[in-house]
């Protein structure tokens, strides 16, 4: 019973690290690019530790309601918010956006680039999964935890009792 249940979470953890990676480089092979909800300023329509997948729009086809990945001027990030306002000026398009858990609108008005990166994909709590596995600490805590099972479950196969389920 204890190694069947090991081995069915060391196959669960080797799927779901398999899936995470397969589908982070089948994305990157399309074309869209993995972004990590960090915050909740878009709750209730993508929710923190969400995944999502971006793809580029021209700017010209960003609309007012849109979401959309903003590069505010200074240093602050990058963020995703939808755009509640939109001005072109001599060739170029300028948005306002706002979170849509904020009550208030993005202080800043911001110039687009060219190619604007908008959500193709949304996948929740998956981001949690890949900010864990994609740092040093993370792949070792997931490295552990497989070597562990895989340990617990050799011994329990070679110190089992005498007619014990194997």
């Amino acid at each position: 019973m204890v190694r069947r249940l090991s081995g069915a979470l060391v196959v669960g953890a080797l799927l779901l690290v398999i899936l995470v990676f397969s589908s982070l480089l089948g994305a990157r092979a399309l074309g869209l690019e993995p972004l990590v909800v960090r915050s909740g300023s878009m709750e209730s329509t993508i929710h923190t530790g969400s995944l999502v997948l971006v793809d580029d729009q021209p700017a010209a086809d960003i609309a007012v309601g849109d979401v959309a990945v903003v590069d505010p001027p200074g240093s602050a990030p990058p963020r995703l918010h939808r755009v509640i306002e939109r001005f072109d000026e001599h060739g170029h398009v300028f948005v306002r956006t706002q979170g849509d858990a904020n009550r208030t609108p993005d202080a800043d008005v911001v110039a687009l680039p060219p190619e604007v990166p908008t959500p193709a994909l949304v996948v929740p709590a998956l981001g949690y999964v890949v900010t864990a596995v994609s740092s040093r600490s993370g792949m070792l805590a997931a490295a552990t935890v497989i070597v562990v099972i895989l340990g617990a479950s050799a011994l329990w196969a070679m110190w089992r009792p005498t007619g014990a389920p194997a």
